[in-house]
């Protein structure tokens, strides 16, 4: 199996012109209009429910997600909680947010970790076994139509996560810690 670049053996086809030279270059955006809408969403519904606006906007929380979900080409959101028998309401809509967030932005940046550490969920999910997919080249078959074998494994122990609250904060240098009086570190990521 080959690995390229990516640590866990897989690669997100949007970023990959297919080849590995010298040539080869990542695109990786730092914002996208998609994780603007979802943000804004997000907040509103915390803050106002899903049918309500921010003050100065009409847009609602449910507005911004479907602009993301009907570029995509899928359903409406209200459309899709009827579906599955679901009511809007401000934890259901919650957690249709978190899962628009994960499926929108899944292989950019750190968006994940840094969600799941705003939502203080990190302890939980962090503290589980991580899982990679590798992907093997073999012959095209009934099994493998495409001529490739998709394999979900537990990453190296090395590079499992341990979470610890003092994650949530990073420590201030040594140096200018150390310049103040009476003043407590954060404990540090050791």
């Amino acid at each position: 199996a080959t690995q390229g670049p990516s640590s866990t053996g897989s690669y997100c086809k949007r970023y990959w012109r297919g080849t590995f030279d010298v040539t080869y270059y990542h695109c990786d955006p730092m914002f996208r209009l998609g994780e603007l809408y979802l943000s804004y969403a997000e907040a509103v519904n915390e803050a106002y429910g899903p049918t309500g606006t921010a003050p100065g906007y009409s847009w609602t929380a449910v507005e911004a997600v479907d602009s993301v979900r009907l570029r995509a080409e899928m359903p409406g959101i209200e459309e899709s909680m009827q579906r599955s028998g679901q009511v809007m309401d401000k934890d259901t809509f919650r957690e249709r947010v978190r899962n628009e967030r994960c499926v929108e932005l899944a292989f950019e940046s750190n968006h994940y970790y840094f969600d799941i550490r705003r939502w203080k969920e990190a302890p939980e999910l962090m503290n589980q076994t991580l899982y990679g997919m590798w992907v093997e080249k073999c012959a095209p078959s009934a099994e493998y139509p495409k001529g490739r074998k998709y394999i979900r494994k537990a990453i190296p122990t090395n590079r499992q996560s341990r979470w610890r609250d003092c994650m949530y904060l990073l420590p201030f240098p040594d140096e200018q810690a150390n310049t103040m009086r009476n003043f407590v570190n954060n404990e540090k990521w050791q």
